[in-house]
């Protein structure tokens, strides 16, 4: 992210004191033919070492851009949420968002060395899954005096209805936010994650080779989590020239656009 700070000294404006320099009418001059930045008074610096002034100064678009590495977000908030041990080993737990279900979210629950699993989270939940010699089976336990967020997902052995793991949806979908990178986009703090979409065809599903790219915005009210907000879209229309221009929070517009090869994103207003 470009500094803070670089960009309010660039912002405030110069006396016309003498030796001072007038930032605002170099930059406009800045790429003209011929342009040489003036001296203050009194200094002479040899031609050796002047520096052309069009490599410090930021233009409006760089000022605003976010620059997010992605070679190490791919699915990274599966493995650092939750989990639980058993006999077979470490299981891990995670919240994950497609594109196809705007308030929907899916469980994913990874088995040591195996397949990851994707269930999702509604009031019929009900997913099964083999790992290691063992039999799992996942569901919700809801109650109408909860809010929703509050009702809470619990695996159990299939055969012998043990609990092996239990959480709230509130609880997990906390976990897996802070699991995101963080990004500042027009002064607001979000979450960014890459993630495989969920491949139906599989009961349960599993992760498809198409990607997708999610933005969540923790919106707090008065020091008090209120809701999270995501915007969602899939990577290959990143890839694209144009990229895709987002309505964010408070209707904010952001254009993101991916390299080539999807190792990176950028965001600007």
């Amino acid at each position: 992210m470009m500094s803070l700070a670089l960009l309010g000294l660039l912002a405030l404006p110069c006396s016309a004191a003498p030796g001072a320099l007038d930032f605002e009418r170099l930059a406009a001059a800045a790429g003209a033919s011929g342009f040489a930045a003036p001296q203050a008074s009194g200094v002479l610096v040899p031609a050796s070492l002047r520096v052309p002034l069009t490599r410090t100064l930021l233009t409006a678009r760089e000022a605003e851009t976010e620059r997010v590495d992605l070679s190490g977000l791919l699915d990274r908030h599966l493995s650092q949420s939750s989990s639980f041990n058993d006999r077979v080993g470490r299981h891990r737990v995670a919240l994950t968002l497609d594109q196809t279900e705007p308030d929907g979210a899916w469980l994913t629950v990874t088995p040591p060395g195996a397949q990851t699993r994707m269930v999702l989270i509604e009031a019929g939940m009900n997913g099964r899954w083999s790992a290691g010699g063992r039999n799992y089976k996942v569901g919700l336990d809801i109650n109408i005096f909860r809010a929703r967020l509050n009702n809470v997902i619990v695996i159990r052995d299939a055969d012998s209805d043990e609990v092996l793991w239990s959480k709230r949806i509130s609880e997990l979908m906390s976990t897996s936010y802070f699991a995101g990178e963080e990004v500042r986009i027009g002064g607001r703090s979000y979450r960014i994650f890459l993630a495989h979409m969920p491949d139906e065809s599989h009961r349960p599903a599993i992760p498809s080779k198409v990607l997708g790219i999610c933005l969540i915005y923790d919106e707090v009210f008065e020091g008090r989590h209120v809701r999270y907000r995501t915007f969602r879209v899939l990577l290959d229309p990143l890839r694209r020239p144009e990229g895709v221009t987002m309505s964010l929070m408070d209707g904010e517009r952001a254009l993101l656009k991916a390299a080539p090869d999807g190792s990176s994103l950028e965001i600007s207003r």
